[in-house]
């Protein structure tokens, strides 16, 4: 009848192909890595000297050059501000100069450079501007904080560190803090100095301010408030 030679073992069941899918091979594990944030940096889940990928970030600066640096923030940290900005730092002066006619303050940016922490101030170190690639723009305002939480050994100092801020109905109580010398800075309320990183304002002592606008810096040991131009400061 045949009924052996029917070819029921030989179907080719075990030849289906079901191995074959490729379902281990759907390029899960190549998608590549997420972005780092500037939280991972500031939260310290980075290690310093590490190569870092900050995606969409946004200047919360202009580019200064000599001293060649800006400062850039998470676009949620209206959110979540605590430990979202950080200082970017470009050495070569030709590099810092072509960052600058590039990019400014809103714009919104993909940024390649390496993590380090310079006399305790976090700051990524990018070296080409290439590393610097603009994206977009974004609106971002500043927190409002107390002027003693985030002056020196504050109460929020490190977590405000180079976050953009504004503190509201201050008195100027040093106009020279330095002095005999003068780098420019003054004191309000006597707990937080302002600098003049990018801008210089030079007020008298008791003169009251009704705002002031800036970055948070830390440098020579001391927590300093950084306007941006003549409208972060309005008397």
């Amino acid at each position: 009848t045949g009924d052996d030679d029917t070819g029921d073992d030989d179907t080719g069941d075990d030849d289906t192909g079901d191995d074959d899918t490729g379902d281990d091979d759907t390029g899960d594990d190549d998608t590549g890595a997420p972005d780092d944030t500037i939280w991972d940096i500031q939260g310290g889940n980075i290690a310093e000297d590490a190569v870092v990928d900050l995606g969409d970030v946004v200047l919360t600066t202009p580019v200064s050059v000599a001293p060649n640096g800006f400062w850039i923030q998470e676009p949620d940290s209206i959110y979540d501000p605590m430990f979202s900005g950080i200082y970017v730092y470009v050495p070569d002066d030709l590099e810092a100069a072509a960052v600058a006619a590039a990019v400014g303050v809103g714009n919104r940016v993909d940024l390649i450079g390496r993590y380090q922490e310079y006399y305790d101030l976090s700051e990524v170190v990018v070296d080409f501007a290439t590393d610097v690639v603009v994206i977009g723009t974004s609106s971002l305002p500043p927190t409002n904080v107390q002027p003693c939480d985030v002056g020196t050994g504050g109460s929020h100092q490190e977590p405000y560190e180079s976050v953009l801020v504004r503190v509201t109905n201050v008195t100027v109580t040093d106009d020279n803090p330095d002095d005999p010398n003068d780098y420019g800075e003054f004191v309000v309320n006597g707990c937080l100095r302002v600098d003049d990183f990018f801008f210089g304002y030079e007020p008298s002592v008791g003169q009251n301010i009704s705002a002031i606008v800036g970055v948070m810096n830390y440098a020579y040991g001391q927590a300093k408030l950084e306007p941006r131009g003549p409208a972060d400061v309005i008397p």
